[in-house]
């Protein structure tokens, strides 16, 4: 992309001389200094032909009632003054600095006003300029620092808030702005250059109105401004902030909130100039991500289509200024028209950050047009190495590498270990570390151990794990800032040995309030895992069984014994005598071997279905509480009463609407639910049914609303209406959305801050008026609604609200 740059021809910038007054450009960053003091820069960029509005000093106003004059610290010292530096024939730069201690916690606006602008600023004041003031201000926040850690420095800008633009080129200026604290994110975004605090410039037009039929746009992450193009020779401003965004993370890396702890203003002046120089051309560079402790390096090469021109690259970004091995831009061959070299930069662990750094090359010609290359680093947090995951008892054992290769980080927290059930062999991206999306869930977060033993697990899954390292700034609350993941683990899978038996089904056979059945059925051990001679006969399944989901409370009903385990094959069970028509069951098999308990199943519950009537339709829902997964469920319904049931549906979530039916007609449903261990050695699909439940639709929607009026001898004074008397008229409900409307109900309500309230109500669908008497007035508001053959009322028509009408008498006389 290309950019031109500040160092201008004497002989092009000449046309400007005559007109410059000024002021021309800038803006303020600031630096925290320690407490709540804070160090302000102050940089204009002024015409240097204007001796006589020369600034030694500026005024500052600190936000908190405090003004001070702060110095010029630029340039050569003449009688104990500096003079600011001159950068061309055309424009002066001058750098201001002070100090400030501010009281106390805060948000403070700094502001910096000084007179006046140059003139001829095509975009301000029709170009009258001249008298107009020249404005910046910054945002400052003084914050606890046990709540948003390190005190807030402002982004530092690594270009000039002046710059240059040619006619018929498209433009592109970036401010080169980073966040020296390494733990905010910047956004970007265009104002209106300002007069005074909350005034901008008057009568300003932006670039697009100023030439008609041009683009400007700023990208809001990495602050490029592209303007495509400027048409003809002139002078413009423009005005860009950048926003400073904290996000503060609980301890378990799960975002808290996010704030806005500051923002600069950077006032640009543009010169826009009409030269046949051509500027140099750098090759395009991608963004690239790197992880941490591996040594960068991209091509950098540069052509100058004047093939005589010897070019200056130099490199400007946060990359460049970091006190912890820093990039630098290294040179390997250079001549007329060409410089080729590479970005180069070992990365370490403590450059991990969430975002992408941005890195600007800058290629500068003799005569001083640049072009500029942007592109972004994101440095990752290696992964933990060689997890695996081994079964131990009723638990799964997890352990990596020690140590972490970047556990020595200041910046290192901890680990997270992540599981899902059955694998996700994913293509890791280096440029997205975490787990978002992927399916897995975290159980341990901010851990300094090398190993994890999960408690949580059950005899049939498949569980997965993978582990990330977690990084991040830490207040003195135990706030984290700046959080951010390492790219994941290898994925390591185990399963718990089956030497317990597994529930398989709890399916409704028969639906009845006394006399209802549910059919159970159990897995043996595995003979592989299960111990024979640790674990010696004789061996007995009890079969325990409670009402509800949980399992809580269960009675012991069945017994299955046998001296061998190899002759343990009874695993089925048909429970009766149940009111499966009104409540969900829920077993487990508690498995015996000689006079000790060896374990227990999970808890499975029967699928219990419940039906919600609505006007022509029911709405099914079910719930089932089971150790395995129901991807599945088929709907069956049977109607009319007594029909064999067929198949309305398969769905994937347990709730289903049954629509267009008549209403008062019985229909009749039960759903089959159908599921798998993750463990693939478990038989599978498990399909197991519902009880039958029947409902009958009803209408519980009410008609549409009628449509009113009201009448009286105020809105119609040849009416036939006597004097204290409303005559309401309202439409009858259509027959698509209220052809069952059996009556209506009348609302009222004296004043308009009173609640409508029923005043009567008709039984006749055709009758569509009613007369209200009110003795001594006809003010008040008014409502009707109708109502259904299922008493169903609907909305309220509109609110009409009428008032009395003044009576006036005059005499015929008048003295």
């Amino acid at each position: 992309m290309r950019l031109f740059a500040l160092v201008f021809l004497s002989i092009v910038l000449s046309a400007f001389h005559a007109l410059a007054t000024h002021n021309r450009s800038g803006e303020m960053t600031y630096r925290h200094l320690g407490g709540n003091t804070y160090e302000l820069t102050v940089v204009t960029f002024t015409d240097q032909n204007s001796s006589a509005a020369d600034r030694d000093s500026l005024p500052v106003y600190w936000g908190d009632g405090s003004i001070d004059t702060l110095p010029r610290i630029n340039g050569p010292l003449v009688d104990g003054n500096f003079k600011g530096e001159v950068l061309n024939n055309a424009v002066q730069m001058n750098i201001y600095r002070g100090t400030h201690t501010y009281a106390g916690y805060g948000t403070f606006v700094i502001r910096m006003q000084d007179l006046n602008r140059v003139t001829g600023v095509d975009n301000i004041n029709n170009g009258n300029s001249v008298e107009i003031p020249f404005f910046v201000e910054d945002t400052l926040r003084v914050f606890d620092p046990a709540i948003w850690g390190p005190p807030n420095n402002s982004p530092v800008m690594s270009t000039l808030a002046i710059d240059t633009a040619y006619v018929g080129e498209i433009y592109y200026h970036t401010m080169g702005a980073y966040d020296p604290d390494g733990v905010d994110s910047l956004s970007f975004e265009f104002y209106n250059p300002l007069q005074d605090f909350l005034f901008p410039v008057p009568n300003y037009e932006p670039l697009t109105q100023l030439f008609p039929g041009t683009t400007l746009t700023i990208d809001p992450v990495t602050g490029l401004v592209t303007w495509d193009k400027p048409q003809s020779q002139g002078l413009v401003n423009i005005g860009v902030m950048v926003r400073e965004w904290r996000r503060r993370f609980n301890p378990d890396g799960s975002l808290h909130s996010v704030s806005e702890i500051g923002n600069i203003k950077r006032d640009l002046q543009i010169f826009i100039l009409d030269s046949p120089n051509n500027p140099p051309l750098i090759d395009e560079i991608p963004d690239t991500c790197v992880i941490a402790g591996s040594l960068l390096q991209i091509p950098v090469s540069v052509t100058d289509p004047d093939i005589g021109d010897m070019l200056t690259v130099f490199g400007n970004g946060g990359t460049f200024a970091l006190t912890e091995s820093p990039a630098s831009l290294i040179e390997s061959s250079s001549g007329p028209g060409f410089w080729n070299g590479s970005f180069q930069w070992q990365t370490v662990c403590n450059h991990v950050q969430p975002g992408y750094y941005q890195v600007l090359i800058n290629a500068k010609d003799p005569l001083g047009a640049t072009d500029l290359e942007t592109f972004g680093v994101k440095v990752v947090a290696p992964a933990p190495e060689n997890l695996t995951a081994t079964p131990s008892g009723n638990t799964v054992l997890l352990q990596w590498d020690s140590p972490y290769t970047c556990a020595d980080a200041s910046r290192f927290l901890g680990f997270s270990v992540w599981r899902r059930e059955g694998p996700n062999q994913f293509d890791i991206d280096t440029c997205n570390p975490g787990l978002a999306g992927k399916g897995y869930t975290k159980i341990a977060s901010n851990w300094q151990q090398y190993t994890y033993t999960d408690n949580n697990v059950e005899i049939g899954k498949n569980y997965c794990y993978r582990v990330l390292g977690e990084f991040g700034d830490t207040t003195s609350l135990g706030w984290v800032l700046n959080f951010v993941e390492s790219l994941p683990s290898n994925e390591a899978c185990t399963q718990l040995k089956r030497d317990l038996p597994v529930m398989l089904n709890v399916s409704v056979e028969s639906t009845d309030a006394t006399s209802g059945s549910i059919f159970v059925r159990w897995m043996n051990p595995s003979v592989e895992d299960f111990d024979t001679i640790q674990n010696p006969g004789p061996y007995k399944y009890e079969l325990f069984r409670a009402q509800g989901f949980t399992g809580s409370g269960a009675q012991l009903i069945h017994q299955v014994e046998s001296q061998w385990f190899a002759l343990l094959d009874d695993t089925t069970f048909t429970d009766t005598g149940l009111n499966t028509d009104a409540n969900p069951y829920s077993y487990y098999v508690r498995f015996w071997s000689g006079d000790d308990t060896i374990g227990r199943t999970e808890t499975a519950s029967s699928v219990f279905l419940t039906l919600g009537a609505a006007g022509n339709q029911m709405i099914l829902s079910w719930e089932a509480q089971v150790p395995w997964t129901n991807t599945q469920y088929v709907v069956f319904r049977s109607f009319p009463q007594g029909s064999p049931y067929v198949v309305l549906d398969t769905v994937d979530v347990p709730t289903y609407t049954d629509a267009g039916l008549q209403n008062d007609s019985l229909y009749c449903y039960f759903v089959q639910s159908i599921g798998a261990y993750s463990d693939t050695t478990i038989v599978s699909p498990l399909i197991n049914d519902s009880q039958e439940e029947c409902g009958y639709p009803i209408d519980t929607v009410g008609p549409c609303p009628p449509t009113l009026t009201v009448a009286n001898i105020c809105t119609d004074p040849g009416s036939v209406l006597e004097e204290f008397v409303n005559q309401l008229v309202w439409t009858k409900p259509l027959v698509s959305c209220g052809g069952d409307a059996i009556k209506y109900r009348i609302y009222f309500a004296s004043r308009t801050d009173q609640p409508l309230t029923l005043i009567d109500s008709f039984h006749t669908v055709n009758d569509t008026t009613f007369v209200h008497p009110l003795g001594n007035t006809v003010a008040g508001c008014y409502a009707v609604a109708a109502v259904d053959s299922y008493y169903n009322e609907g909305p309220l028509s509109n609110t009409v609200c009428v008032d009395n009408c003044p009576l006036y008498e005059l005499p015929n006389t008048f003295t």
